[in-house]
């Protein structure tokens, strides 16, 4: 009833499906930046650190997906509308079974106690057309179906995401977001910065 206090007598129904499972993909999706708009910011090692991820990453998980079934994408120096039009053209055919991972090396600011991607965009003004918001990374992760999500920030002030990002774990959240997979790694706490340049890769 309204109040849901009276219900039917629970019943157990059985079914078998006729179904064959589809094979589980994983997408990678890798983001490297070392030149921006404004050549001061510039870094020196965040695209290998892509570059270098992005393989290494796709060569392990041959051990739990099929090669065919691996799929990686690496954007380099690439401004905020390339980075979101990847992620468009990704979502729809991610499926609930598969996996996917972001990794970001780049730069990281923390505004407002917001943390924020800052892409190639940039050019000296910290401006919403070179920013990726934590909530923009939400919203990402809500719209890709995939119940297996990791999300790794190679950035200054990575550690900014928790402040939004924790809200995903919510008394009405936790358990979906645990059952989700949802997993984000942070190279560094929001107030710290990370190192760009560790025997030839970030330090991360």
């Amino acid at each position: 009833n309204s109040a849901n206090t009276v219900q039917s007598k629970m019943e157990t129904i059985s079914f078998t499906s006729s179904r064959t499972p589809g094979e589980p993909h994983l997408y990678i999706l890798s983001i490297g930046t070392d030149n921006y708009k404004d050549p001061s910011a510039n870094l020196r090692y965040a695209v290998k650190d892509a570059q270098d991820f992005s393989s290494k990453l796709a060569a392990k998980a041959i051990s739990i997906y099929k090669p065919e079934n691996i799929h990686v994408s690496l954007l380099t120096d690439a401004g905020k509308e390339v980075v979101l039009a990847e992620i468009n053209k990704l979502t729809p055919k991610i499926k609930p079974g598969d996996g996917f991972i972001l990794f970001v090396a780049a730069h990281g600011v923390l505004l407002e106690n917001q943390y924020y991607i800052v892409t190639a965009d940039y050019s000296s003004d910290l401006n919403a057309s070179a920013l990726i918001s934590t909530n923009e990374i939400v919203d990402i992760s809500k719209r890709i179906k995939a119940f297996s999500q990791l999300y790794i920030f190679d950035t200054c002030h990575a550690g900014g995401v928790d402040n939004i990002i924790s809200g995903l774990y919510d008394a009405r959240m936790s358990v979906m977001a645990k059952k989700m997979g949802l997993h984000i790694y942070a190279s560094a706490g929001s107030l710290q910065t990370a190192m760009d340049g560790y025997k030839g890769n970030g330090l991360y």
